[in-house]
């Protein structure tokens, strides 16, 4: 057993890395069944005092996130009263050019203080970019910057709990001839991004009730030489239901349901409304003192969708016909680090290269977890 850490372990250090998403994504993909996970702080800036002093690091390709290979990560500091955390390289929003998509990369900061069962949190997120070429007579000319404000609070009270944010984005970038005419100029002149992302549970140590219900609304628009074009509206609602259950020491279970809501109005006639609900179940334990083992699987049950232009519209309700989604992952724990590993999807379910033939990476996401 102590070859097989140790060979699983330098495996991970060596693979293609990436981190946090490790954890959640193989085990459903769920960071709000997670009730202590480092994840949740993105979500939820005040959960930051749930945890000791800490460092991530994480690099590789992050799919979820269509980012490309960079590093990130973040380092908390401070004490059980107040926290300050760090966020480097991470995405804040996604650019919506309507010809040049560009990827931007973020830099936060988060505080959170105790008081008394409150915790309060507050985060900030910036982003931007500038970009000024001349090609002899011709000039391009972009810039560019996303904030975010993230207030939010979490309240504890006997076996109850609850956390809550509010995350306002806000955008503006100018571009002027840059991947277009260069008589060309484009400008934002849409809405900020409003979020606003709760949960509440309660129960025991062992078994929790969780519930946890998201809003988010955003209007996309822009100016073309002066002239405004309505890109529509998005509004998306989120709930879960779910609970976390430990049913012996070092190990967790989760599982839920979950609905979602999408409507996209691209014009008042015009748009698409889509519903689909689906569940979750994921669980973690250790198998030795340091290796540990992680699997999740959710799928969609039912789809509808509503497609509406002009006075013509269309819908569709049906089974959902997606295939269940299976994960697995792997952890280590040498003192105060720890590993997280999500397995290859190609060596899971197809088999290593001396079987196929096909070379296939062990993992596809890490993390690196440090505590002190």
């Amino acid at each position: 057993m102590k070859k097989l850490i140790s060979l699983t372990a330098m495996l991970l250090i060596t693979t293609t890395l990436m981190a946090t998403e490790s954890r959640v994504g193989t085990m459903g993909g769920d960071i709000n069944l997670l009730l202590n996970d480092e994840q949740n702080i993105f979500t939820y800036p005040s959960t930051a005092l749930n945890f000791k002093q800490l460092a991530t690091l994480e690099f590789g390709t992050l799919p979820s996130w269509g980012m490309g290979i960079y590093p990130a990560g973040m380092i908390s500091i401070g004490d059980d009263e107040t926290k300050i955390v760090l966020l480097g390289n991470r995405p804040i929003y996604s650019n919506n050019h309507p010809r040049n998509q560009m990827t931007l990369h973020a830099y936060g900061i988060d505080i959170a203080k105790q008081l008394g069962n409150l915790n309060l949190g507050f985060m900030l997120n910036l982003a931007t970019r500038q970009e000024n070429t001349s090609n002899g007579d011709t000039s391009f000319t972009y810039n560019t910057l996303f904030l975010g404000i993230i207030p939010g609070f979490s309240f504890r009270s006997g076996s109850m709990g609850l956390d809550m944010a509010f995350n306002l984005t806000l955008q503006n970038w100018k571009d002027e001839g840059e991947g277009v005419s260069t008589a060309d100029t484009f400008k934002f002149a849409g809405s900020p991004f409003i979020e606003i992302d709760t949960r509440f549970y309660t129960g025991s140590r062992r078994r929790k009730i969780i519930g946890a219900f998201s809003f988010n609304y955003f209007k996309d628009a822009y100016e073309h030489n002066g002239a405004k074009f309505n890109n529509g509206n998005q509004l998306n609602i989120n709930a879960e239901l779910g609970t976390c259950i430990k049913p012996i020491r070092s190990s967790k279970l989760i599982g839920g349901f979950n609905f979602h809501f999408n409507n996209t109005s691209t014009s008042d006639t015009s748009g698409v409304t889509t519903i689909n609900a689906g569940f979750v179940l994921g669980g973690e334990g250790l198998i030795s003192s340091k290796f540990g083992l992680r699997a999740g699987i959710n799928r969609n049950l039912f789809f509808y969708t509503k497609n509406k232009n002009g006075s013509r519209s269309n819908s569709l309700l049906r089974f959902a016909d997606d295939p269940i989604n299976v994960s697995l992952g792997a952890f280590i724990k040498l003192r105060n680090v720890r590993f997280d590993a999500r397995i290859a999807h190609d060596l899971l379910f197809n088999g290593p290269y001396f079987i196929t033939g096909t070379p296939s990476t062990l993992a596809t996401t890490v993390s690196a977890i440090v505590y002190f």
